[in-house]
């Protein structure tokens, strides 16, 4: 699918590589970027099908509605570092239902995913559950992992898959951290 893709940080780079051909000119406008820019970039792509990947669906989509009756709401959960086997994306329908605002071809775009589907809101509350421990464990344990120096030979096996998830989440960027931070479901 041929697409302007906003935002070069490491998820807008992966879906240029991956999944959308680069398109300045397209009418299809992947928005990439921290939910925090959505305003200012949704009003300079007015009118054109705006599709949402934010890690933050409810408040982001409404965003797009301002600025677009076209408006893609997925979120893959995924990035560059995560297993190929591994790939979901959630579909948002709740904001664009079946009809002329839906286009079929993003999904195309993530063709060796599996898809699920629910509201903006629902997403929401259940990205809340999930990525409030990610990022509570991130927080809290990456810094001690960084400083660990014992060999591997010499850690549990639960501490070295602790670690490998943990690689995961201390190299994410601070635009996706701030997105997360952004649901209003998290507590």
């Amino acid at each position: 699918m041929k697409a302007n893709v906003i935002g070069n940080g490491s998820f807008g780079r992966f879906l240029k590589k991956n999944y959308f051909q680069q398109d300045l000119k397209s009418d299809n406008v992947v928005l990439a970027v921290p939910s925090g820019a959505f305003e200012e970039v949704c009003a300079k792509h007015k009118g054109k099908h705006l599709i949402n990947v934010c890690s933050v669906q409810s408040e982001t989509n409404k965003t797009c509605l301002k600025h677009s009756d076209r408006v893609t709401g997925i979120h893959p959960l995924f990035g560059h570092r995560s297993d190929p086997k591994d790939r979901i994306c959630i579909l948002t329908l709740g904001v664009c239902p079946l009809g002329e605002s839906y286009d079929h071809s993003t999904i195309l775009a993530f063709k060796d995913c599996e898809t699920e589907i629910m509201s903006g809101e629902d997403h929401d509350k259940l990205m809340a559950k999930t990525h409030a421990i990610a990022l509570e464990i991130g927080e809290k344990y990456a810094k001690h992992f960084r400083e660990l120096n014992v060999d591997d030979c010499l850690l549990p096996a639960s501490v070295r898959k602790l670690r490998e998830v943990l690689y995961l989440l201390d190299g994410m960027p601070k635009g996706t951290v701030d997105s997360i931070k952004s649901n209003p479901f998290i507590t």
